[in-house]
């Protein structure tokens, strides 16, 4: 156990070659975690970071690889699981934020599905009630800080498939 009361580091892991800084191996296979963290009086800032990750010119910043085929599709969970449990009714936040930081990175896409099996590459449900005026709902926005003129467009779903077999 390595305790800081401190705002000094805990631990710190310094590789200076290649290969792997910390390499965890672990056989759990119920209840258990290979990386655990408990942080309930995290109040700002952030449980994980990865900085000043410039220089990458392959490879990402987070993997996860599943490579079983024991996950069930009627699970309640997936590959990666994100949820949110408490009320937050009274305070707007994002389970998700992607964010492209810099408006001439035009290359950048903010999220690429590619589905390689003949199913759906996104299914959105929502379990808001249906009716006249309810149901669920998917927003495409556009807010680039000016008013809006006439004849302008407020966004653009395209479909588009392979025009031969060269993709």
């Amino acid at each position: 156990e390595v305790k800081n009361t401190g705002t000094g580091k805990g631990t710190m892991l310094n590789r200076d070659g290649n290969g792997a800084a910390l390499w965890i191996d672990t056989e759990a296979t119920t209840g258990g975690h290979g990386i655990y963290f408990d942080a309930p009086a995290l109040t700002t800032g952030h449980a994980i970071v990865i900085a000043d990750w410039a220089a990458a010119t392959t490879g990402a910043a987070l993997k996860v690889q599943l490579n079983g085929t024991a996950l069930a599709t009627t699970s309640a969970s997936g590959v990666i699981d994100v949820s949110s449990t408490g009320n937050t009714a009274s305070n707007v936040n994002n389970l998700l934020f992607i964010k492209n930081d810099h408006a001439s990175s035009t290359g950048t896409i903010g999220i690429k599905i590619q589905q390689d099996a003949n199913a759906y590459a996104l299914d959105v449900r929502s379990k808001a009630t249906s009716g006249a005026s309810a149901g669920a709902k998917l927003r495409l926005h556009t807010d680039d800080t000016a008013v809006m003129g006439s004849g302008d467009r407020l966004g653009v779903i395209y479909f588009a498939g392979a025009e031969d077999t060269s993709n």
